[in-house]
């Protein structure tokens, strides 16, 4: 089964992953950063428009998306999913408060491709764009970023692995899968993905 975006499928957030990425941002936009957040919102609008996802381009031509129309995204993908044919679970709420789905159910890697292939493109229809801007707007600050990052340390430290001062979230999670030992990395990885920390 294919894990659905909307916080779980990571491969499908690439697109707020690209645009967090093109800003430099390591670690959570501030709080108070209103500019950079209305430029990279206006330029996931820019790029709805471009793509002709005038569903998602409706909902960011406000600069906002509230969790209702970022509900409305993942529904509409839904929607999509399973009028194309595959089964869907879900959405559930995941522990940061984005929406996971899963689809997929294909007895063959032919049958499977082609079920990514629909996905990415109900995805990039309907959920893309607006999930960056959702992810955006409700970035951890930095401070928030620091907090998890030690609590993430920490974790790894009472499972008994020795932790560098200053050890980066990537080698954090290389330590962590590098014994098949993913408590740590799966419980703080939701926030932490949404900044590419």
């Amino acid at each position: 089964m294919q894990l659905g975006e909307a916080g779980v499928r990571r491969i499908v957030a690439s697109a707020a992953v690209a645009v967090l990425g093109l800003t430099g941002c390591q670690g959570g936009l501030e709080v108070g950063d209103a500019i950079a957040r209305e430029a990279e919102l206006g330029g996931l609008h820019e790029a709805a428009v471009a793509g002709g996802f005038e569903f998602q381009a409706e909902i960011l031509s406000d600069g906002l998306v509230s969790y209702a129309e970022y509900e409305a995204a993942v529904f509409a993908t839904i929607s999509c999913l399973r009028e194309q044919g595959l089964r869907v679970l879900g959405p559930t709420e995941s522990s940061d408060g984005l929406l996971a789905y899963s689809y997929g159910g294909a007895e063959t890697k032919k049958e499977s491709d082609a079920q990514v292939v629909i996905g990415d493109e109900c995805e990039s229809r309907y959920l893309n764009y607006v999930s960056g801007g959702y992810k955006i707007l409700h970035a951890p600050s930095a401070e928030e970023m620091q907090q998890r990052r030690l609590e993430y340390a920490e974790c790894l430290h009472d499972r008994g692995y020795e932790i560098h001062a200053g050890a980066t979230g990537p080698e954090m999670d290389e330590l962590s899968s590098a014994v098949d030992d993913l408590t740590c990395a799966i419980r703080y990885s939701d926030t932490m993905v949404i900044s590419g920390y």
